[in-house]
């Protein structure tokens, strides 16, 4: 029988080639970016080696006030963003700005000067203050058309637009006496 001698042992060592996945952010807003095999956990700029033929799935996550917009470069679009690194790879990740727009600004009240004429001084002043007016003058005038105690005239006219809390002057009749 032949005799076998084992074989010599053979040291070889192999390279597993490593590549730098490169994260930047762009856009108004901000958010962070981590990925699923450790490395990556970024604000603003980052990079993490990994070895060739890793596969990465980078997440982002917006600020408060701020909203995920997409990917771009290595990954394309809005969903998840995974690479193979079997080269160097560059990825941006875009935040934008929530903008709140400002509330509507209140519109002014304004005073809508009423038909007054041929009121009592007791319902005119109902009416001027509904319309959001103030009475003013009250002054007094002979008159042989318009009954004692009722409004012969105003002042401003009535259908006028006026600041809030505007006066209206009346003439009140005291009658044909």
């Amino acid at each position: 029988m032949g005799r076998y001698d084992a074989a010599p042992q053979v040291t070889e060592s192999v390279t597993v080639p490593r590549f730098t996945l490169t994260v930047s952010k762009s856009g108004t807003g901000s958010g962070t970016v981590t990925s699923s095999v450790g490395g990556v956990n970024c604000g603003a700029t980052c990079s993490a080696d990994f070895d060739g033929g890793t596969s990465v799935t980078l997440t982002a996550a917006a600020a408060s006030g701020s909203t995920f917009a997409g990917w771009s470069g290595a990954c394309a679009g809005s969903g998840a963003c995974t690479v193979t690194m079997d080269a160097a790879k560059t990825v941006t990740v875009a935040f934008g700005s929530q903008v709140t727009p400002p509330p509507p600004k209140p519109t002014p009240v304004k005073c809508a000067v009423p038909n007054v004429r041929l009121k009592t001084l007791a319902a005119a002043k109902r009416k001027i203050t509904a319309g959001h007016c103030k009475l003013g003058k009250v002054t007094k005038a002979k008159s042989k058309t318009v009954p004692k105690g009722k409004v012969i005239s105003q002042s401003p006219r009535a259908g006028n637009t006026l600041a809030r809390g505007a006066k209206v002057n009346l003439v009140l009749s005291r009658g044909k006496h």
